[in-house]
């Protein structure tokens, strides 16, 4: 939706975040001795229901905490769209699991089973909460101006990804400084946002420019030479420089629209 947690300097909270659903990699120890008492025994069906139910467990751990990082973002955005319901399918993936495992491999009932099964799902709703159902709307902004804005934060998400994918260093904090900037840019929007229209160029052409120059240069990183790469820091530079005056302008309520031209560069990198 929005940022991804900083991988140099997370808040308290962004933390703590990592360690929520820490509970659930106990599954994972149990079925792995269970795989291997199913080698120990040769018992084929332990071993290939323990397995699926090893990928499961991790399946589900990854929709846990990716529910609660985007309900975490969803609570620090002012205006946004309902997250992806993970925690949602992570429940109902625990309750399937919790009936095959039960059912073919502990000898339960099938009907037992179901029962048991669906309260797991129940417990895991109770136990991690359910994902935000309705967007967070205000007479001030329209649909169009929601999805506008959540198409800039996309956009800036996809940056960022790119920056931390920069071997050289240098450039890694030039492209992060600028990520900075921009989620500043989108915060600032959506605190105004009557804005949001006349800042679309921005939120649509700028960023796509952006990103695809960064995509540009991770492709042809190993072969780029001396020439370009100066190009490509000044570039970044100008970028950064225009993106600072154009959140002075945004603050003092004199919007422009953002222009920079970045395609001869974005051409160079893909030759």
């Amino acid at each position: 939706m929005a940022k991804r947690i900083d991988e140099l300097y997370p808040s308290i909270e962004e933390i703590l975040i990592r360690f929520k659903g820490i509970g659930l990699y106990f599954f994972i120890f149990l079925f792995i001795m269970g795989m291997f008492g199913g080698l120990v025994k040769m018992d084929v069906v332990a071993i290939i229901v323990n397995g699926i139910a090893l990928f499961g467990t991790g399946w589900i751990i990854n929709l846990t905490k990716k529910g609660f990082w985007e309900e975490y973002l969803y609570r620090r955005r002012r205006f946004a769209p309902p997250p992806y319901p993970y925690r949602f399918l992570g429940g109902a993936l625990l309750g399937g699991l919790t009936f095959l495992y039960l059912w073919l491999v502990g000898g339960v009932p099938i009907l037992k089973s179901l029962l048991l099964g669906i309260m797991g799902t129940v417990g895991y709703y109770l136990w991690y909460g359910t994902d935000p159902l309705k967007p967070k709307m205000s007479g001030q902004l329209g649909e169009v101006a929601l999805a506008t804005l959540e198409e800039g934060y996309r956009k800036v998400s996809k940056i960022e990804q790119n920056g931390l994918k920069v071997r050289n260093p240098a450039l890694r904090e030039q492209v992060k400084r600028i990520v900075k900037v921009a989620y500043k840019i989108l915060e600032e929007l959506e605190e105004h946002p009557s804005k949001i229209d006349k800042m679309r160029r921005f939120l649509i052409v700028f960023l796509d420019s952006v990103e695809q120059v960064t995509s540009s240069y991770l492709e042809v990183e190993k072969q780029i030479d001396g020439e370009r790469f100066y190009q490509l820091t000044a570039l970044l530079k100008q970028a950064e420089k225009r993106f600072l005056e154009d959140l002075e302008k945004l603050e003092r309520n004199e919007v422009e629209d953002f222009q920079i031209d970045m395609e001869l560069l974005s051409q160079e990198l893909k030759q």
